[in-house]
């Protein structure tokens, strides 16, 4: 997760021990939020859309198609919230002399739900990891060991607490507006709010326990894809030396090369998220209010984008390596063909 300590805008821009300058920071953030972020909202929202209605038709009563429809939806979650922060970029174009204030405003309204559908599709995807490496270190007891229900209860847990913790971030920020006196304009900006800094329990929150979530997510993650990647390469070199197991080996092979494919995507785009937030508790210049803050804004900034990324492709994960998901969606463009011809508005005949 990206640090997010965000709440003092570009205060500290015009600091002399900044590695980067101001307009490089601003370049840079313009780039990702007015395009980048965008775009990968056009791409991640009908896709994660589509990923929900397949495992809706395949079912979930199933336990994984369960968890991936509720992983496609908290992304969902995550690249509208997105959206709906950088939606000053169009806004500036019809109103520019308000774009300070609906950028500040909208970034401080969003905080909250943009950090928690990223920390509980986080916890999702460890969810998923961790029942993946189950069924394969067990696999006669893979099937009775957790119900469906019983994940649902989880699902739904995880989702509420998250979110509920990430409310924190709707109390940070307060919106200043001031008088610029050389220009006579209008100066908006967010600052931190009073009932934030009155209640420790707001920064525990936020600087300690979504920090641990963030960091176990990823180590347990880790640690599950290459127990199973592990325990998968020695099933199938065991299998090779039996007859019965040879046409079962092909099988494997596309179980592996799908979990590597989807391990491995959300390992590399969480990654830089980690080492950011393990260098702000390390980096006392490193944070929004330090002597690096142009760096610490640029480099969130990134990391938001590398989010969104990771948000918007796992339809194309499924759809590469599953034929059953293909077939799906073959079936659902197929099924939304016929209604459309029989939609179709017949002559009258006079």
């Amino acid at each position: 997760m990206p640090g997010a300590d965000t709440s003092l805008g570009y205060n500290c821009w015009s600091h002399p021990d900044n590695i980067m300058g101001p307009e490089t920071s601003k370049k840079i953030d313009r780039a990702m939020q007015c395009v980048l972020l965008p775009s990968f909202f056009f791409i991640g929202a009908p896709t994660n859309i589509v990923t929900m209605v397949i495992f809706y038709r395949q079912g979930l009563r199933d336990r994984m198609n369960l968890c991936l429809f509720c992983l496609a939806f908290v992304d969902l979650l995550y690249v509208t919230a997105q959206f709906i922060m950088i939606s000053y970029c169009f806004l500036g174009t019809f109103m520019p002399s308000q774009v300070s204030f609906f950028r500040w405003t909208l970034l401080a309204r969003c905080l909250n739900f943009i950090y928690g559908s990223a920390y509980v599709s986080g916890c999702v995807t460890m969810i998923i990891a961790v029942e993946r490496c189950v069924c394969v270190m067990f696999p006669m007891k893979a099937a009775t060991l957790i119900s469906t229900k019983t994940m649902a209860i989880i699902l739904a847990l995880t989702f509420f607490l998250l979110q509920g913790m990430c409310s924190v971030f709707a109390f940070k920020e307060t919106i200043l507006v001031s008088r610029d006196p050389v220009t006579n304009g209008t100066i908006v900006s967010a600052t931190i709010s009073e009932l934030y800094l009155s209640h420790d329990i707001f920064r525990i929150i936020e600087d300690i326990v979504l920090s641990v979530v963030s960091f176990l997510n990823f180590v347990v993650v880790v640690l599950a894809t290459i127990i199973t990647v592990a325990k998968l390469q020695s099933s199938v070199s065991w299998r090779k030396s039996t007859t019965r197991g040879r046409s079962y080996l092909k099988g494997q092979k596309v179980l592996m090369r799908m979990l590597v494919v989807v391990s491995c995507v959300y390992i590399l785009c969480t990654s830089p998220n980690v080492a950011m937030g393990l260098t702000r508790f390390t980096v006392v210049e490193y944070r929004s209010d330090g002597k690096q803050c142009n760096l610490f804004l640029a480099t969130n900034m990134i990391g938001f984008v590398i989010t969104m990324f990771n948000s918007s492709t796992n339809f194309f994960v499924y759809i590469t390596m599953s034929s059953r998901f293909r077939n799906e969606l073959k079936l659902l463009l197929e099924s939304d063909n016929r209604k459309l011809q029989h939609l179709k508005i017949k002559p009258i005949i006079n």
